[in-house]
């Protein structure tokens, strides 16, 4: 991952223009991509079932979670750990050099 320093961020789409711009604080971001593949070998692996993987507490709407609680949300369409973009475990055919989307960024 990679320090992205904050700022003054605005947004420039058409119909959210009107928007006022925040003040948004530094944050890492990956330096790469996750393919699907990728990813599901982490899913595979176990990965949603880890404590260790998810090391930052779940808040949601301003409360704390307990693990049990923030995993849980973490499902795909089917109601498998998992991207929610994905369904069954799995994610769309033909799509393995994709980059993974539907992850939470926990």
């Amino acid at each position: 991952m990679v320090r992205v320093a904050g700022g003054k961020v605005g947004v420039f789409l058409v119909g959210l223009d009107h928007l006022d711009p925040i003040d948004l604080g530094d944050y890492a971001i990956d330096r790469f991509e996750t393919t699907n593949r990728q990813f599901k070998r982490f899913v595979d692996a176990g990965g949603y079932q880890k404590r260790e993987y998810w090391r930052i507490p779940f808040v949601k709407e301003g409360k704390s979670l307990s693990w049990e609680e923030g995993i849980a949300l973490l499902k795909d369409r089917s109601g498998r750990p998992g991207p929610a973009t994905w369904e069954v475990g799995d994610y769309p055919s033909g799509q393995d050099d994709y980059p993974v989307g539907g992850v939470s960024w926990y």
